[in-house]
């Protein structure tokens, strides 16, 4: 089953423009080239053109979800799996093999700011064959050419549950009603995290997991990408067993 949406390659191109505008100027930031990396705008864009692809992604992928329970009454999720695996999975590993295994050999493409230490080669590359590039990056430094692939990690462990939580609901109020208590619950820990990392004296690991939450696991961007697939659906169509 296809969902598709015309109207908004607009923003996918608005997303993009601001993700690659960030990027070129922090390559050029890294390289010791004139930018303007630190600029508090260019900062910005980069997050959120992140954020608004995770909410198109959401958004998506629920539809798509809502429509095959809506006909069929079920969700054929090892499809669903085969067809996220078809369309990721080549080139991701394609760039984790670049990234390891040859730029690093090829000098005109070294970064020296984000040089991986010996100790923490294999590590962080079992984190990366497993899906935990946004673990990866939280823990070591990003391995250059590859540090866009945090951002699939997300993608992948949403798809991952996703499908399973759809299946299980018997309709879209019930999977509304699902999605705004894992929205708040998820916030919540986001602000006790917050509050413990600005006032434990020493809160070591806490900041991590802030950092982590905050930036490198934007599952409530996705799950708000969700929400507004089931509201923008038709009302006709509020049931999966109509």
């Amino acid at each position: 089953m296809k969902v598709y949406y015309t109207n908004l390659n607009t923003v996918r191109f608005i997303a993009a423009s601001f993700v690659v505008i960030h990027h070129i100027e922090q390559f050029k930031f890294l390289d010791n080239l004139p930018n303007h990396f630190l600029n508090s705008f260019v900062l910005l864009m980069g997050k959120l053109g992140v954020d608004i692809f995770f909410v198109l992604s959401g958004f998506l992928i629920t539809s798509l979800l809502v429509e095959e329970k809506q006909e069929y009454q079920n969700i054929a999720v090892g499809k669903f799996y085969v067809r996220r695996i078809l369309r990721i999975w080549p080139l991701y590993f394609l760039l984790i093999l670049l990234a390891y295994f040859i730029i690093p050999h090829i000098p005109e493409f070294k970064i020296h700011a984000w040089d991986i230490s010996p100790k923490s080669f294999w590590p962080s590359l079992l984190l990366m064959i497993f899906f935990l590039p946004n673990v990866q990056s939280t823990i070591f430094n990003f391995i250059p050419y590859s540090a866009q692939l945090w951002s699939i990690g997300v993608e992948e462990q949403f798809y991952l549950c996703w499908p399973l939580v759809v299946k299980r609901t018997k309709n879209t109020a019930q999977l509304k009603r699902t999605l705004i208590i894992i929205l708040i619950g998820y916030i919540a820990l986001k602000i006790i995290i917050k509050i413990l990392s600005n006032h434990l004296p020493q809160p070591g690991v806490i900041t991590t997991i802030d950092f982590f939450l905050t930036d490198r696991f934007q599952v409530d961007c996705l799950l708000i990408g969700g929400l507004f697939s089931i509201f923008a659906r038709k009302k006709n169509k509020t049931s999966f067993n109509q």
